[in-house]
């Protein structure tokens, strides 16, 4: 059993050809200290993750736009029994940084293509970074 608390919002504004939008959420996932039956549990574990995101498009023609987006994430854990006090088992952050450039190749067809940059700091395992470019095909049946 777990007791997950979440909340999120997002506000947007809204151009003829461009749109802002900022949007964050909070995520805590908690394990009760007894089970349904009353009995005391063994681990309990306290989950929490926050972030946020801020994208911005752009309408460039009729059929093509444009996106950037950043995204910053964190979480962190703790870790206990219900007879003994909680301890911290770590944190880790990830942040995003993404451009894509969109194009309509026919009625419900689009081609897509962009870059990726992203950075995964933690102190429970290897940072690692990421570095990408994609492309793609999207079609509407």
């Amino acid at each position: 059993v777990v007791v997950r608390t979440s909340r999120s919002g997002t506000m947007t504004f809204i151009g003829n050809r461009s749109t802002i939008a900022l949007s964050g959420f909070y995520q805590r996932d908690e394990t009760p200290t007894t089970d349904v039956f009353g009995v005391p549990a063994g681990d309990v574990s306290d989950l929490r993750q926050y972030g946020a995101t801020l994208a911005y498009s752009r309408r460039l023609s009729s059929v093509s736009s444009g996106l950037a987006s950043a995204t910053w994430t964190k979480t962190s854990d703790e870790v206990g029994t219900a007879a003994t006090p909680t301890v911290s088992t770590g944190q880790s952050t990830q942040q995003t940084y993404r451009i894509q450039f969109d194009h309509q190749i026919g009625p419900r067809t689009t081609g897509f293509f962009g870059a990726r940059y992203q950075i995964f700091d933690s102190d429970i395992i290897i940072d690692s970074s990421e570095t990408a470019i994609f492309a793609g095909l999207g079609h509407r049946f």
